[in-house]
């Protein structure tokens, strides 16, 4: 006779274990981590706590072993509601982690966190609220002097970079009078006119 399963709270929705990386990841509220506190342990733990607990004899000694929970911990890596692979996360190219956040690259939206989103890649900071840049807005104004069009042009330069798609192969190089700077890896090349450069 087979063991009778625990009723305990379901973790399919936040345990992921990729076979190509040999890892655990649970979801953190706002992307999937690598499980490094072994959480997938702790629950196999607990099931086989339950089921020592209704088991008697040499069963009840069976499931008290490390070895058993480690066994149930194995058998849920199989299970199709965890197991996938390395290309399960980060599909979405417009999708960008932020903390406490997703941001939606296509409608320029900030969403709420979804562990549908696969997102596992985060930036370091949210977005402000309001826009406060100063540096980087002075930057663009000394380096174009001003020119409305182009700096528009590398502000989508920029966002460009935010997201995964590299399907665009293309170097952009912004100089002005007073400095030299480089912007590389977006899809704007600078227009080829009197006075400016594009790659």
């Amino acid at each position: 006779m087979g063991w009778r399963l625990p009723s305990l709270p379901a973790t399919g929705g936040t345990l992921r274990f990729d076979h190509d990386r040999g890892r655990w990841y649970e979801w953190a509220g706002d992307r999937w981590v690598h499980d490094r506190k072994r959480q997938a342990l702790d629950y196999a733990r607990r099931i086989a706590a339950v089921l020592a607990g209704d088991a008697t004899g040499r069963r009840r000694v069976s499931a008290e072993r490390s070895a058993f929970a480690l066994g149930v911990e194995k058998f849920a890596q199989a299970d199709p509601a965890h197991a996938v692979e390395v290309d399960y996360f980060d599909t979405d190219l417009w999708l960008m982690g932020v903390p406490g956040a997703t941001l939606d690259l296509r409608r320029q939206e900030v969403i709420a966190p979804d562990p549908a989103h696969r997102i596992s890649l985060q930036a370091a900071v949210a977005p402000a609220e309001e826009a406060d840049c100063p540096l980087w807005l002075e930057f663009l104004d000394e380096t174009f002097g001003g020119d409305g069009e182009l700096i528009a042009l590398q502000q989508r330069f920029a966002g460009y970079c935010l997201t995964g798609d590299t399907s665009e192969q293309a170097m952009s190089f912004a100089f002005g009078h007073a400095r030299c700077s480089t912007l590389a890896g977006g899809p704007f090349p600078l227009p080829a006119k009197s006075g400016r450069e594009s790659a």
